[in-house]
């Protein structure tokens, strides 16, 4: 899977579930930005391959909005329900899930699992049928920080 922009690359470079197989920078990118992602990247032995920005318009397709970063990775596994439930014990046990139903557009997906992640839910349940998945355009309208939130399998 393929994600496309300077915080979408940093949220699966900083998820300790997603592998990153690939990351491509810019060769005319600088800055902080680059700073960061590059020490990011370092921390978790993934390899940075310069590239000119016809060849991350042509890894990027329509969304041509890469900032000068894209990055191949394979996204964490979600977690069962049933597992997730068993490690809620204890003071733990109060746990406040969102189940989402019917919503097709992954980017609708991306900012609610933003918004759950900033009000402290527990957890999201992302049924496998009628609800759209993990993809690009979810981890983008995330913001960097769908990750931070346990995504259920239902």
């Amino acid at each position: 899977m393929l994600v496309i922009g300077r915080q979408a690359v940093l949220e699966v470079l900083e998820s300790p579930g997603a592998e990153v197989t690939e990351l491509f920078v810019s060769s005319s990118t600088r800055g902080n930005a680059v700073d960061e992602i590059e020490s990011v990247a370092a921390s978790r032995g993934v390899a940075i391959r310069r590239t000119s920005d016809k060849r991350l318009d042509q890894l990027a397709g329509d969304d041509r909005r890469h900032q000068g970063f894209v990055a191949e990775f394979e996204p964490p596994p979600l977690l069962a329900i049933d597992a997730f439930a068993a490690g809620r014990t204890g003071r733990r046990w109060a746990t406040q899930l969102l189940l989402l139903d019917q919503v097709h557009n992954p980017a609708n997906v991306g900012m609610i699992l933003r918004t759950a992640a900033a009000a402290g839910i527990d957890g999201v349940v992302l049924p496998r049928l009628g609800t759209a998945g993990i993809g690009p355009l979810t981890i983008k309208a995330g913001s960097g920080v769908v990750f931070r939130v346990p995504i259920l399998d239902a």
